[in-house]
């Protein structure tokens, strides 16, 4: 068996959600998902040109546009439900009888 140095580890926390041990010197980086993203061509354009206007990177856009994505779908679909619930109260506790 072919082994190297061993390195020292540590809990990277308070982000590490799944408490794993990372060797001291590997960065978070690596244990990230990667991913590739095809756009079409128009899509890569307005993504670039985007990109240009706010000095950002294409993947800090990208990053923050799937994360907004989500957690707003999220907050939409747990005020419709808050709001459901409270509007239906009375048929659905009829129904649960």
């Amino acid at each position: 068996m072919l082994a190297g140095p061993r390195l020292p580890c540590v809990k990277v926390t308070p982000t590490n959600k799944d408490n794993l041990v990372i060797p001291r010197g590997i960065t978070r980086y690596h244990y990230r998902m990667a991913m590739t993203l095809r756009l079409s061509e128009e899509d890569d354009r307005l993504l670039t040109e985007r990109a240009a206007k706010e000095r950002r990177s294409k993947h800090d856009l990208v990053t923050e546009a799937v994360h907004v994505f989500l957690t707003e779908r999220q907050r939409r679909f747990d005020e419709l439900l808050a709001r459901t619930l409270e509007e239906d109260r009375e048929l659905l506790d009829r129904l649960a009888k």
